[in-house]
Formats: C-alpha cells, structure tokens, sequence
C-alpha cells in the first residue's frame, strides 16, 4: 500500500530528516545515465528511480518515467524547486531575478516571514516584496536588502531559524491562495511516484536524561527522532542556602569537559541524551533590588511592541527577567498576547483588553514587578496630509495658526505634530497646536507629522518679512566679569542683549535681583539701572547697565528680562561677602612656642612659623592673605629683601627661612576689597656669612691670577703650586676644600691650609695626562686643570748607508719613551752642511706613516751625492734631535760583470771545493753597490751541492755522487732591484779518474 508522501514532508519539516527516515537511501551500485529525454538513475538491478530519492546526499525527484525533473514542481499543495542538476533547494532561491524562500523541506513559503530575525514580505506567488509595502492599513519601508527596515514591523506569520526551520506558526497561510511561481511548467499536482515498501523505517524515540552534578536522575523525557527538547534550570537542592550558587548550564559529561547547553536552549534528538547539571559557587552575590518595566502601554491585534526591564542596581549579579502574562490584579476581563523571553508583546486575535505584564528577577531575589498594557483593534493608519496657512507673513512679531488635513478622515488618529525642520531662527511653532509666531525675516519650513506611527509627513515653506530685530539671547554678569562683592559695596552689572544689531525698541530690560541664600533667603537687593563712573567702550555690542547694591551676606541671583518678550532673559549669581576688618599676625618657633611679642631667628638657616588671623573670625568671609616682606634693617650695602629671608606662603599660613642677619617686616594683606593689612617684624641673628668668592694665584703672586678653565702645561717631575683665598673678609668659613680628580693617580698632592702643591713625579701611561683641580668654599667652586707630559728621552733614524739613484727608499724613527705618539717627530732631509760636504739632494714623498711611537716616511733621491737625515722630537717644553751619516746615492746599476780565478772542477765523490768570485758594477768594483746585488746558484747538476756566500763572493761546489759529462754550475749575480741587470758564472764540474788498485804478478 502506498504511503502519503506529502504528510510525511510536510510533518518531519525538515527534508534532511525526513529523507533519513522515510525516504529511500540507495545504498547498491548505480549510475547515472541520460538520452534525449534527460537524465535517469539506474539501480544494479537494472531499474530506474521514480519520485523522491536521496542519492549521495542530495535529494531528487523522477517522473513516473525516470526522467529527472528541474525548475519548480509542485507537489501536493506545495511547491519545490530543483536546480539545474536537479538538486532539491531550500533556504533562499533566486530565480529569474526575483527571491523566494523555501523552508528546511523546500517547501516555498509565502506571507510575512521572520527569517534570522529578519522580518520579509512575500507574495502570494513566493516572490520577496520590493519597495514599500501597505499591509493591514499599516505602511512599511523594505530596505535594500528586502528586510522590513521601518520602527515597527508587522507581526509575521512564521518564524524560522538560520538552517530554515520553523520554530513558531502564528497564522496558517491558506493553501488555496498560493499562486503558481514564474516560470514553473506545471499547472497540476505531481502523483506520488514512491511504491509500496519504500519507507518500512518508522520514526524512532529516543530518551533524555537530566542529572544532578552528582549523577542523580532528575527527570526523563522520551523524544522522537528529529524533534527538540527545551532545557529548563533546575532547583538547587545540593546547595547550601539560597543565594550560595548560580546554575550554569546542562553538559553531556559530569566533569563538564563535554558539550554544553544554556538553560533555556532547544536541542534537537537524534540518540539517547544524557546531561548533568552544572552550578557554580558564589562567593558575593549581588541581588536584584528593583525592576521596572518601559514601553509602549498598548499592543494593537496582530502588531508587536517592544518592553523592556530596567534592573537596578545595574551591577546585579544576574540581570535577566522572565517574562509572562498574568491575570490582571483589578479583576477585569483579561485580553489575549503573547510575549517571548526577548519582551516582544504580540497582541493576538479576538485579544481585546487589559492584559498584565510581568517581569520576574532569575537570580534569588524574588522581585518583580508588571505593567498594564491595552490590547486595542489594529489602527486605521493616515495615508497623507495637507498643512493650510498663509504662504507669506509681513507683520512684525505675527502669529498664525496652520492647520492639517489628514487622509482618510477615517484614520483612527488623525493627530499631528508640528516642526520647523529649516528656518527655526526666522520663526517657531507650537508642537501640539501649530501656531506659528514669526521673529526674523526669512523663510521657514514646516513639518506636520503624523502621531499614529505611519512615519506620514508633509511640509510647507512660508516667507516672512516686516520683522524688526528681536532679542534672541541676554547675557548677564559683573562688570570685568567680578563675581564677588562686599557687604556695603556697589558693584556694577552688565547685560548683553543679542544679537548686536537688536531692533533700539526691542533692547529694553528690567533689572531684578533675590537673596537665594544667607540670612534675608527670597528678599528682593536693591539694583538700578546705570553705572557706576566711567563705563570703557561697548566696541559695538548692546549692553545695559545696572547697580546692584547688598547690604547682607548671601548668594544673590542678578535677572534681566526682556521688556518686550518675558522669555527672553539672562541670569547671573552673585556671592555677597563681609570683608575683614583687621589682621593679626602670630609667630610660631619650631618647637610650637608663641613668640609673637618677640620674633626672632637667633639659628643659622632658622625658620619661623607665622599664621594670619582675620577678624572678626566669626562673621568674615574672607579666607586667606597675600604675603609679602620688607627690608627693615640690612648690612648697609644689601638692599634686596629676598637676601636675608625667604617666604613660603599660603593661604593664612607662612614660613620664614633666615639667610643673613637683618630685621625683616612681614606684611599680611586681606584678599578682599578691604585690604586690610597685619605686620610683624623679625631680628634674623647667628647666621653664617657664605663665601661669595674664590681667588686662585699661581705660586701665590696675586699679578698669576687664575681663572676658571684656566690650564697648566707641565713637564714629568715638574710641580705647580697654587695659594687661594676666600672672599669676603668676614665670611664665616675662609677654608678651602681642595680636590684632586681626573688622572690624580700620575700626581702627588700636598696641601697647606690654602695652598696646594702638585707634583708630577709618577710614570705616565700615555704622553699626556690631564688633572682636574677643584677649590670648594661653601657654595663657590673654582676649577683649574693641569697637563702633564712624558719627557723625550731620545730618538734615532733607521736607515741604509747607500741608495740607488731612481730607486725610494725608507727611513723610520723612533722615540723613547714608547708611551710617546710617533707623531711628535718631525723628519727632514739634510743636504747642504757648512762644510759643504753633501752634495746629493732626495726629499719626502707623500704622507708619513706614525704607529705608536715610530714615524716612518718615504726618501726620493733625486740627485746623486751624499744626503743626511734628521729627526726632531717635541712634546711640550720637552725636545730631542737625531741626525744620521752621510747617506751616499749612487747611479743606476747598467752592468755587472762577474770575475773569477777557477772555472772549472775535477771532484772526487765527497770532494768540495771553492771559487772567489768577484762583481763590478759599472766597469768598477761593487763597492757601495754591494747591498743592492743579489747572489746565487742559478743551477747546478745531479750529485752537485753548490753554495754562494753573497758578502764575499766565495762559491763552494760538493760532489755527491757521479756527474754527467758536460755538467756545470752556473752562478748569477743580479740587482735586487732590476732583476734585467745580471751577470752570470759557469764553472765546469766533472769526475776525478779512477785509479786501477789491480795488482799484476
């Protein structure tokens, strides 16, 4: 028997489970297949599918042929749409342009959907409104995203989830009024294809298990597969009074490392459940005190409102409300809403009344609290309005009253309300009655809005002219903006009237003044207009002038109110003051004694307490002084105050410190205009007077001053002394602190009183030292420095005898002691004497090379002859000179020839002899040219050892072993500086003959 198809979609609502469960799974191999006529499914069997499957996941429909079906279908009173791969959709669709949505069994909804809460309008046909929309009399704005973007919405017929179930059907949609969607190729139902046997899996149960966190059953629920089960929060009967925990949430395992799940959530049930309750403990627990309700005081029939709960004190710990409707507490018949845990009230059908609303603290405190709200017939809604008046106003300071026409006249409130939305400095208007009283010339635009919620408006520009400037502002205060005036005391008041051009007949004010507190609180103060002397330049602003004249102590408020227009006014306060009447001055030791009657500091640096008494205490208002000091008695030379005492102040209290010796006037003068004044005069005795300077003089002869920065330039094993003395004559203290600071530890010190002698007699690390000498007398210091330097013990020049024309060479110099830079010589070449003996000349070429303590420079002979070097060291006072030999530069070396006595050898093995060669150089012997030839064994044969001793020229020759006939050693002689420039040897080797040892009988 074939099963109804269409009652199993529509109640598992969701095709995913409803396919799990009632549809077939095709679990044997299959393929797809396609012809002409589309695409098919073919089994193993070699059958193919009919009517709804669930292949690999995706459901399918197939005619009663096979064919696979795409676009919209329409099955039962429902319709579907398959894509392009016949793939069944659901959720949003766009199809040619237009949106429709299909809820979690691809059903295609229509009506007024809340989506994700996102409230849609759709259309009979399935289609998503566009633009505006007028539903129920009530107009609605669509945003560009198709939402209902207006301050209300319409209350949907279903609500649906983010994976497109619908969790709550507030009205039924008529099957019949659904229209067929565009583009659909079917104008009838399709015949359910499924045969019999395809859903032998019934609908399963599964159990829900809520336990206590220590594993104890609370309750059971039995769930059938696919459907949700609501958590709830559990009663604490674990926990030690009321308020000591707060539940926190329902988790699959005891120890809560599993899933968890809040307390008013909805779970879907797909297997046996088992949760455990959760609580955490509360260590301070602040709880809800009050809770009031706000919003709206009526819901109209099939409309929504928004409550909301204002808990207090705001830092609660658990600030949530539950939300219910109770019977109403004055026995009245109750209307019908609804309400969820958001506070979103929905006024239902056949609802009309009173309805009660509560709003119940979740933590431990039992409070709530409700709220009374009308459920009223759903509003006739204004659709346009019509503002009449006049289209100009010409007279000054005009009222007119506007009226509106609302449409339809039916609407059930055709109130308005009235603003200028352009021109409000030209004219204003009364919210509630639309009169419109004109102040500037100018235009104005007028809004009437509609109070029922339509968002209705409609607006007029009216042109006014004739106006005479009015006051718009007055600015009230005190002349030069005083706050403050004394008992007695006038003081003059000033009020702006703006704008600065006001129309001379509307700049007009009457002055008043009040006590707001004090003794006389709500009399009236004198004040009157005009001034009080002079009054400076108003630079062209409007002002008016009044004095005010208080005779007691208080706040007084100061009004100057526009003549022609009461509401136009400005206020100022205006602190009324008594004045001193005399100040007394108190002196206080350190120790806390009154010395009052006889002040004085007798301590060096001693201090004073002084303290300001304004009377009469008791009545004054004046708080504080302004201190000050005055020069009584000095030194006869110092005038300045500020020299012999120093004066921290307060308010009424003051501290004196001594600096000199001196009687110093204190003065303490009231802040107030009465400026009344109290003295005290203070011997300052016993202090020390401070070195002002110091003079340094070198070996104590005041015509060697030394000044500060001043430098010494000494030598090793020198000493400098140095005699200071302390100014002035009568300072307290005339020693002097010497230091020795910088390199100290190359000197020695000596001190004598204030004399100072330092001698430079230890071993220096480098050429130079610097010490820094520091002279202290109190607060003066004075510093001098002193450099010591090595002393040159001596210097040389390395360098050779003799150098070939053509040919640099180098000379280095070197100066003891090491620890002196080889910068402080200077190298030059000699070549004239008085004698006239140099006859050569060569000069320094380039920069000279300085290490340490070396200087190394490179010679260029120039011409031939003989030269001298010379060095010069300088450090400081300190000097050596060096000057070597005779330097000989000699030509170019052109030739050698080598000359020899032996030639030739006849050796025995073992056997060594010798040859004495000798070179020439030019045609002549080698003499000075002998350092610049070079001597050795350019080769030699097998089992010959041969030696050159290049000073002497004596070649050695060994035989080793046997000799090649024709064997030879070849010597050369070469310039080392050319090697083109040689000379060569050959002496002849060859082996002793054999003697025949035979013996012949």
């Amino acid at each position: 028997m074939k099963r109804d198809l269409i009652k199993k979609l529509i109640c598992c609502m969701a095709i995913a489970a409803c396919i799990s469960s009632t549809m077939p799974v095709d679990v044997y191999a299959a393929t797809w297949m396609n012809d002409n006529m589309g695409n098919y499914y073919f089994y193993e069997s070699n059958t193919y599918a009919v009517g709804w499957r669930n292949i690999d996941g995706t459901v399918y429909y197939f005619d009663a042929s096979g064919v696979m079906q795409k676009g919209w279908i329409k099955y039962g009173d429902s319709w579907y749409y398959l894509d392009n791969n016949g793939a069944l959709k659901t959720g949003w669709i766009n199809y040619n342009g237009e949106w429709y949505y299909s809820n979690s069994a691809g059903i295609m909804q229509t009506g007024i959907l809340l989506i994700d809460g996102q409230t849609y309008y759709f259309g009979n046909n399935g289609v998503m409104k566009k633009g505006n929309v007028i539903t129920n009399g009530q107009f609605y704005t669509i945003g560009v995203n198709g939402a209902i973007v207006s301050n209300s919405v319409p209350t949907p017929d279903k609500v649906f989830d983010r994976n497109n179930n619908c969790i709550r059907e507030i009205n039924s949609v008529d099957s019949t009024t659904i229209m067929t969607p565009d583009g659909s190729k079917y104008d009838n139902p399709i015949v359910d294809q499924s045969e019999d046997g395809d859903y032998e899996e019934p609908a399963r149960k599964f159990t829900v298990t809520f336990r206590d966190e220590n594993g104890q059953e609370l309750k059971t629920k039995n769930i059938t597969d696919g459907d949700t089960v609501k958590m709830y929060e559990p009663d604490d009967e674990n926990g030690k009074g009321d308020e000591d925990r707060n539940f926190i949430e329902w988790n699959t395992k005891r120890d809560g490392s599993g899933k968890s799940y809040d307390s008013d959530e909805k779970v879907k049930v797909t297997k046996d459940l088992t949760l455990y309750a959760r609580w955490e403990e509360l260590e301070e627990q602040t709880l809800v005190s009050s809770i009031s309700i706000t919003g709206s005081n009526e819901v109209e029939i099939g409309k929504t409102t928004q409550l909301t709960a204002e808990v207090k004190p705001s830092d609660a710990t658990n600030t949530k409300v539950k939300w219910s409707i109770v019977d109403n507490a004055d026995g009245t018949a109750s209307g019908k809403a609804s309400i969820d845990q958001n506070g979103v009230l929905t006024g239902l059908e056949n609802g009309l009344g009173k309805i009660t609303v509560k709003a119940e603290a979740m933590d431990k405190s039992d409070v709530s609290t409700t709220k009374v709200i009308t459920v009223v017939e759903a509003k006739n809604l204004i659709e346009s309005i019509k503002i009449n008046g006049p289209d100009t106003i010409s007279e000054d300071g005009a009222v007119v009253k506007l009226t509106a026409d609302v449409s339809p006249e039916t609407a059930s409130n055709t109130n308005v309300s009235w603003k200028i939305t352009d021109g409000s400095e030209y004219a204003e208007i009364d919210r509630d009655t639309g009169e419109l009283k004109a102040l500037a010339d100018g235009k104005v635009t007028v809004m009437a809005s509609a109070k029922d919620g339509s968002g209705i408006s409609a607006t007029k520009t009216i042109n006014i002219t004739g106006q005479s400037v009015k006051a718009t502002k007055i600015q009230v205060s005190g002349y030069e903006n005083v706050k403050t005036v004394s008992t007695g005391k006038k003081l003059q008041m000033v009020a702006r009237i703006y704008p600065d051009n006001v129309a001379s007949a509307n700049d007009e004010v009457e002055w008043s003044a009040v006590y707001t507190s004090g003794e006389k609180i709500g009399e009236q103060v004198s004040i009157n207009e005009g001034t009080i002397g002079v009054i400076g330049d108003a630079a062209g602003q409007r002002l008016k002038y009044a004095v005010l004249n208080p005779e007691y102590r208080g706040k007084v408020e100061v009004t100057a109110r526009s003549k022609n227009d009461s509401s136009i006014l400005g206020k100022t306060t205006i602190t009324v003051v008594k004045d001193a009447e005399s100040v007394d001055i108190k002196a206080i030791d350190t120790s806390g004694n009154d010395i009052t009657n006889k002040p004085e500091i007798t301590t060096n640096a001693g201090k004073l307490n002084l303290k300001a008494v304004l009377n009469p205490a008791d009545t004054t208002d004046t708080s504080s002084v302004k201190w000050s000091m005055e020069l009584v008695n000095g030194d006869g030379e110092d005038t300045e105050v500020s020299n012999y005492a120093t004066l921290t102040a307060s308010e009424t209290s003051a501290v004196i410190a001594a600096k000199k010796n001196g009687e110093i006037k204190v003065i303490a003068t009231a802040n107030d205009s009465s400026k009344a004044i109290g003295e005290i005069t203070i011997k300052i005795d016993g202090q020390k007077i401070y070195a002002k300077e110091i003079s340094l003089y070198e070996d104590g002869d005041e015509s060697k001053p030394i000044n500060e920065g001043y430098e010494f330039n000494i030598q090793k094993g020198s000493s400098v002394t140095v005699q200071g003395k302390v100014g002035p004559d009568n300072a307290t203290n005339k020693n002097i602190e010497w230091s020795v600071l910088g390199a100290k530890d190359y000197v020695t010190s000596k001190i004598e009183g204030n004399k100072l002698t330092i001698t430079a007699n230890k071993d220096l690390s480098s050429e130079m030292a610097a010490v820094r000498i520091k002279a202290v007398a109190d607060n003066i210091i004075k510093e001098f420095k002193i450099n010591v330097y090595e002393n040159i013990q001596g210097v040389n020049i390395s360098t050779p005898s003799a150098v070939v024309l053509g040919q640099d060479f180098k000379a280095t110099s070197t100066l003891f002691p090491v620890n002196v830079n080889g910068d402080k010589i200077k190298l030059s070449v000699v070549t004239k004497m008085d004698d006239g003996s140099l006859t050569g000349s060569a000069f320094i070429n380039g920069e000279v090379e300085v290490s340490r303590n070396t200087t190394t420079a490179t010679i260029t002979p120039v011409n031939t002859g003989t030269i001298k070097l010379k060095a010069v060291a300088t450090l400081n006072d300190s000097e050596q000179t060096y000057t070597t030999g005779e330097i000989n530069i000699l030509n170019p070396i052109d030739n050698i020839i080598i000359e020899g006595t032996n030639n030739s050898f006849t050796l025995e093995n073992g056997q060594t002899r010798n040859a004495n060669l000798t070179a020439k150089v030019n045609g002549a012997p080698a003499g000075g040219y002998s350092s610049f030839l070079k001597w050795e064994i350019k080769s030699q044969p097998s089992n010959v050892i041969a030696k050159v001793d290049g000073n002497t020229g004596i070649v050695s020759v060994t035989r080793t072993g046997d000799i090649a006939v024709g064997s030879q050693v070849i010597v050369r002689v070469s310039a080392n500086y050319d090697s083109t420039k040689y000379s060569e040897f050959i002496i002849g080797v060859s082996n002793a003959p054999v003697v025949d040892s035979t013996t012949t009988k």
